[in-house]
């Protein structure tokens, strides 16, 4: 039996590299070498019972990132602006193992991108510039690739955006959407969608996908809530201007993707993500099993 190709995985312990690693292992046509900073973290250790080699390597030392790439056929590479705050730093790390990856031999990079905003609508957004210049890199590079741009994650209602209690007894959802839809996708399920794409490269190579399960407003994503909860859920209504005006850390850089979350440039193609994943749960699914979570969050 031929050995199996290897694909490197960055952020294996985070959410998006998480689930690729996972679905790789579980497709079994590949040999997943995970890469992380700390392979004695109890993530690290997990994925490694779970089947891959876990190797430690820091986007910020492109020595530790050739190393981690020697003899793999292919790379998925998430940058991470949240980790800084800082645009730069994203992008040197992305031209950095764009670089390595050239260097050594890898033949399909797949990298999880976003728009740079400020070439194509002439305001910025920080959290998706940086992979936008990483994307411009890549694709003049000569390197086999394929871009994979997300949408909003339903997985943000348990962290970041829960819909919260107020003085009226119900639940509101504080997103700026203006009444406008919102594509929405589970990062948990975007594993599948990466493993299709290794499999099929003459297929997806030289092409930038942008994945979505659902085009949804915030009423439809209240309604559905209220109904799978048990709790009235509502869309609170707020405008940009006034979510610009609350106090957290980011709140800038959240205004102006909401702004871009807004606009028609904003595009995803859930077909094509359903062909890729044909198991992509829709919003009402993902609530499901996710109720219990989801509803201690909200009544903290």
């Amino acid at each position: 039996m031929a050995s199996r190709k290897v694909v490197v995985v960055f952020g294996a312990t985070g959410k998006q590299g998480g689930s690729v690693a996972r679905a790789l292992v579980k497709d079994g046509n590949f040999k997943v070498r995970a890469v992380t900073r700390h392979a004695d973290s109890d993530k690290a250790k997990e994925l490694k019972k779970e089947g891959c080699d876990v190797v430690e390597a820091n986007l910020d030392d492109k020595a530790s990132v050739v190393e981690a790439m020697r003899g793999a056929y292919g790379v998925f590479l998430v940058t991470n602006y949240w980790e800084d705050m800082d645009e730069k730093r994203e992008f040197t790390e992305g031209r950095d193992a764009v670089d390595a990856a050239k260097e050594c031999g890898v033949q399909h990079l797949v990298y999880s991108g976003l728009e740079n905003v400020t070439e194509s609508c002439g305001y910025s957004v920080a959290c998706f510039d940086g992979k936008g210049r990483v994307e411009e890199y890549l694709r003049s590079c000569g390197l086999e690739y394929t871009i994979v741009r997300l949408s909003f994650y339903m997985e943000n209602l348990l962290t970041m955006f829960p819909p919260k209690r107020q003085e009226d007894g119900l639940y509101h959802l504080e997103i700026p959407m203006e009444g406008h839809p919102l594509h929405v996708v589970s990062v948990g399920e975007i594993g599948p969608m990466i493993v299709c794409i290794f499999e099929d490269p003459r297929e997806y190579t030289g092409r930038t996908l942008g994945l979505s399960s659902e085009h949804l407003t915030l009423d439809e994503m209240a309604r559905e809530m209220t109904e799978c909860l048990g709790v009235k859920v509502k869309d609170d209504k707020i405008t940009l201007a006034a979510f610009c005006q609350l106090k957290f850390p980011g709140v800038e850089v959240f205004c102006t993707m909401f702004k871009f979350f807004q606009s028609d440039d904003f595009k995803r193609d859930i077909e094509l993500s359903r062909k890729l994943n044909p198991e992509l749960s829709p919003f009402r699914e993902w609530l499901a099993r996710n109720k219990e979570a989801l509803l201690a969050i909200m009544n903290k």
